[in-house]
């Protein structure tokens, strides 16, 4: 069992009514998409976090390892929306001159920077407070009393399946690899990361077959009858 699942089923909101986590995640979610305002932004974010840590009972070092990892990726988008480039100095709060032209930041650069910032990570920490707080069965058992369309529970599931396949599969390599000394050095992390990438993907689908052996063997008749009623606490 990987740590999100585990939060997931031992934390302390685990026997709160799903409806009631689901629906709080997807308003505060949707909420964030169409709001601007960047004080109610903070809300959901500071929110979001007390109840994860605080309510929940995640560790903070876990949760803060959890959320470091896509703010990466939005700070790279950050940076590309606050650095721009234009003829006139004047338009900047901050330039450098790079001879034909300067680069810098805007007023509007920063803004649209902070509010990108902003509306992410409070549609992050919605996001993590309804995965680390509801288990995948009572969310297909909610999802199912909502009248969502099975192909479209199948696909979910088979999506979270997998992508918790690949975690496991990538680590286990990446933890061989890192006791043989394949990340020392630059030139060793490179080749160490290009085996990786092929190792995983034959192993990826070596899963993959098995799991059609395995629906062979069950006479699978292409329709996957997942958690009827499963995990199902309707207790508030």
């Amino acid at each position: 069992m990987l740590i999100i699942d585990k939060f997931a089923y031992t934390n302390k909101l685990k026997s709160i009514n799903p409806r009631l986590k689901i629906g709080l995640s997807l308003t505060f979610i949707a909420l964030a998409l169409i709001n601007k305002n960047m004080y109610f932004f903070i809300g959901i974010i500071c929110g979001g976090f007390y109840a994860t840590v605080f309510l929940a009972g995640i560790p903070l070092k876990n949760y803060m390892k959890m959320i470091l990892i896509p703010f990466a990726f939005l700070l790279t988008s950050m940076i590309a929306i606050l650095v721009s480039f234009s003829s006139d100095s004047d338009v900047f709060l901050y330039s450098i001159d790079l001879k034909f032209f300067y680069g810098g930041v805007t007023l509007i650069g920063l803004k649209n920077a902070l509010l990108l910032f902003l509306r992410s990570m409070s549609s992050l920490v919605s996001l993590y407070f309804l995965t680390l707080t509801t288990p995948m069965d009572q969310q297909i058992y909610t999802m199912q009393k909502l009248r969502i369309p099975s192909l479209f529970l199948e696909i979910y599931s088979l999506i979270y399946r997998f992508i918790f396949i690949l975690l496991e599969e990538s680590l286990e390599i990446y933890r061989a690899q890192e006791l043989r000394f394949g990340y020392i050095n630059m030139k060793n992390s490179y080749l160490s990361l290009s085996i990786l990438i092929k190792t995983l993907f034959v192993r990826v689908m070596r899963r993959y077959k098995d799991m059609q052996i395995v629906l062979d063997m069950k006479l699978f008749d292409g329709e996957f009858h997942i958690g009827k009623g499963a995990g199902g606490q309707e207790n508030a």
